[in-house]
């Protein structure tokens, strides 16, 4: 009888433990090398039989084998190997005898469903009757299987005593707790880790919102302190041309040097703002408020030059 086929197919790795029982071989894999170790640990199966319908391999976790490697013998695996066969057989001829049967009479329904002129229920009771011998041939296969199962554990348990058995149970409970344990830390540890890694996230989200109001307001305090320099630039300037317009008007009758008292200061030659006592950023501002363009990528040279064409 082919049992986990599939798996089967799938150990292509030597055994690491091989048993000759009569005329099969047996082959020890262990679950951990597959990818099918949650899927049954999960379920509390530490070891699946499969067969190709000759030959068998018993794939066991690795921990578990180490712990009640005694529980594999091949006295017991030999046991275990005349229940699987025996089923299989029962399986095979109850499966053809419900098939054939059922078979039978679905076309005797249907043959007389013809000759009596009601073809359309015919169909419908012969499907029924398959479905229903179905479900009786499923119920009678599982009650056979639990009575075989049952006969073999018993004769399992006559074979390692009762001493011996008791023990193999304890050891059992044993590896369970400790398996599921080792499971129940390694969770904690991965939850553990989650929660620092979020509170990691959140502290550098708020210091990176924190850095973030932090430039914003001191770009708007420089902002502001740009907006005022060249506020008071631009009033120096408009006061100074109106005080050397002043002058030149009350002296143009008699010509003189001017007053060098009255010259203002950080001023050119030709009364302009000396632009070179000017930070690069408050040029910045002022040639924005000029409506410049080009200013941003420009060094301080360069900014004065462009605000002095620009004037």
């Amino acid at each position: 009888m082919k049992l986990h086929n599939r798996i089967y197919r799938s150990l292509t790795q030597e055994p690491f433990h091989t048993q000759k029982i009569g005329e099969k071989e047996v082959g020890f894999y262990y679950l951990n090398d597959t990818q099918h170790l949650a899927q049954y640990v999960q379920k509390g199966r530490f070891y699946v039989w499969t067969s190709d319908g000759t030959n068998y391999r018993l794939v066991i976790e690795k921990g578990y084998y180490e712990k009640v490697s005694y529980f594999f013998s091949e006295e017991i695996n030999t046991i275990w190997i005349n229940f699987l066969d025996e089923i299989g057989v029962i399986s095979k001829k109850m499966s053809r005898m419900f098939l054939i049967g059922s078979l039978v009479i679905a076309i005797l329904i249907v043959v007389a469903s013809i000759l009596l002129e009601f073809q359309q229920y015919g169909v419908f009771i012969a499907l029924t009757v398959v479905l229903i011998a179905n479900m009786v041939h499923s119920s009678r296969l599982n009650k056979i299987i639990k009575e075989k199962n049952y006969n073999a554990q018993v004769a399992i348990r006559d074979l390692l005593t009762e001493p011996g058995f008791e023990k193999l149970i304890l050891d059992q409970e044993e590896y369970y707790k400790e398996y599921f344990a080792f499971d129940e830390e390694e969770l904690e540890e991965e939850l553990e880790d989650e929660e620092n890694l979020i509170a990691t996230a959140a502290a550098i989200i708020e210091e990176s919102e924190a850095l973030e109001l932090e430039d914003e307001v001191e770009e708007l305090l420089e902002e502001e302190l740009e907006e005022e320099i060249v506020e008071e630039l631009i009033e120096e300037e408009i006061i100074e041309k109106v005080i050397v317009e002043e002058v030149v008007a009350e002296e143009k009758p008699v010509p003189a040097k001017k007053p060098a008292a009255k010259k203002p200061a950080k001023k050119s030659k030709n009364n302009k703002v000396d632009y070179n006592t000017l930070t690069v950023p408050q040029l910045r501002k002022l040639a924005k408020n000029l409506e410049l363009t080009g200013y941003s990528t420009m060094r301080k040279a360069e900014l004065v030059a462009l605000i002095t064409k620009n004037r």
